[in-house]
């Protein structure tokens, strides 16, 4: 049960930071298909002298550029700069939050694999000595016991672990944003 539940939260850790690191989307019309198309890398002509099609950004559900604004050519540099510079972050936080993820649940899935050895020695130990009835109700009590804190401390370590990750993200973009406010506002 402990181990669905594990699993289960390494799972929904990995959905939230997959869609929490894309954080800004950029959307635009495809010009042969006239489908609109959402990305979190900006596309290869966001805010270039080639132009393109028209694009929007999104950061957080609002907007924060629209292509269709004309801007002054060192504006321009710097939101072009600032968004290939964000999506290159974006996707190495995104990948070490993966690793850190994965090696939790390797973490998980050896500490579950001991568990589970640990029960079958001891099963085949007690195949050797054939203990009486009041013993028996001794050595599940404290076996359970054991194996429950295990689990348990285990299981509190890893959603601490996850709770400091997400903390940790969610701290670096607030100040992101910040700056990025307190950037605009000087302008």
């Amino acid at each position: 049960m402990h181990r669905f539940y594990l699993t289960g939260l390494l799972f929904f850790s990995q959905i939230i930071f997959g869609q929490s690191v894309q954080a800004q989307m950029y959307q635009w019309a495809d010009p042969e298909t006239g489908t609109t198309q959402l990305s979190g890398k900006p596309p290869a002509w966001y805010r270039s002298g080639e132009g393109g099609p028209r694009v929007f950004v999104f950061n957080r559900g609002k907007i924060v550029d629209d292509t269709g604004i004309e801007v002054s050519d060192e504006k321009r540099s710097s939101l072009r700069t600032k968004a290939f510079i964000d999506a290159e972050e974006d996707r190495v936080a995104a990948n070490q939050k993966a690793m850190e993820a994965a090696r939790l649940k390797a973490a998980m899935e050896k500490n579950n694999d001991e568990m589970s050895e640990e029960g079958m020695l001891e099963e085949e130990e007690t195949h050797e000595h054939q203990p009486d009835m009041s013993e028996v109700v001794v050595m599940e009590e404290s076996e359970d016991e054991e194996v429950i804190e295990k689990e348990m401390s285990t299981e509190e370590e890893s959603v601490e672990k996850l709770k400091e990750l997400i903390a940790d993200w969610e701290d670096k973009r607030t100040e992101e944003a910040r700056a990025l406010l307190k950037k605009e506002e000087e302008k």
